[in-house]
């Protein structure tokens, strides 16, 4: 299928191109006073989107590949890799978002025990939440043209979803304790796997010193916007990596410091198994 799906991909490449030439050339034809200039470019976009989808499709029917599954390669290989990684980031922002408004448990595995972690860390957001709704207003006063201040009003909401999807997603893939390890997390990403024979010792504490994720020689600190509360003290050091990316740095630790709504719960949840 990889040689078949490559001509529907670069005819989609194509069209999408002239899709953005004609929304550009669009917008322009409206600011200068041209509405019925930028209607017929609309419909020339709708023309593009038609017949690059009967083009396609009869190509892919043409090389015997299910419509479905051709288009979801076609789909898949279109962004280069970091652009689609970073559609695939945001798409998981605004998803841990809608979950959390709706309720939705944390993604945890069914034999592990979530460490909760979310007080205090709405301050940031709520904070700039305000200030967008201040920016909104004073923006609409500014700019004269009323579709203009609708647009950046709805990137500006936009761009607060996606700042209160980086606090959804901690939420909904916490850190968590199953039968024979301490999963850490940050995000979607597993930071280390501590196994229950490695850890010496386990504390209640206040750590204020840092609101962010950091490493300090062989202490690292996963924090949030109140600090840590619970110290993890490794019988022997353990590698690893805060972050997904390819080229992440890797860390070889022997203190955990984590932050926990109720830490003496936590301490509870490790003691019996060590």
């Amino acid at each position: 299928m990889g040689g078949n799906t490559v001509v529907g991909r670069v005819q989609t490449r194509f069209a999408i191109l002239a899709m953005v030439c004609l929304a550009l050339t669009g917008a322009s034809a409206y600011a200068a006073g041209h509405p019925n200039v930028a209607q017929v470019l609309a419909l020339a976009e709708l023309d593009v989107v038609w017949i690059t989808l009967l083009i396609t499709g009869l190509i892919l029917r043409k090389r015997g590949i299910p419509l479905l599954a051709g288009w979801r390669s076609i789909a898949a290989s279109l962004p280069p890799a970091p652009v689609h990684k970073a559609i695939v980031a945001e798409v998981g922002l605004v998803t841990a978002v809608a979950r959390v408004v709706t309720r939705r448990p944390p993604r945890v595995p069914t034999n592990g025990t979530a460490i909760v972690s979310t007080r205090g860390t709405l301050a940031t957001p709520i904070a700039f939440a305000v200030a967008t709704m201040i920016e909104i207003v004073v923006l609409h006063l500014v700019i004269p043209s009323p579709s203009l201040a609708s647009a950046v009003t709805l990137l500006s909401l936009y761009a607060l979803i996606l700042l209160f999807g980086v606090i959804a997603i901690r939420w909904q893939h916490p850190h968590y304790v199953t039968n024979t390890a301490l999963v850490l997390r940050n995000g979607t990403h597993t930071v280390a796997t501590v196994y229950f024979s490695n850890i010496r010792n386990a504390t209640v504490i206040n750590d204020g010193i840092a609101t962010y994720l950091m490493v300090d020689g062989s202490l690292v600190r996963l924090a949030n916007a109140n600090g840590c509360s619970v110290s993890i003290q490794l019988a022997s050091a353990q590698p690893i990596t805060l972050t997904g990316r390819r080229r992440a740095k890797k860390h070889t630790i022997t203190e955990i410091r984590l932050a926990a709504d109720d830490p003496k719960s936590v301490i509870e949840m490790l003691r019996p198994r060590r």
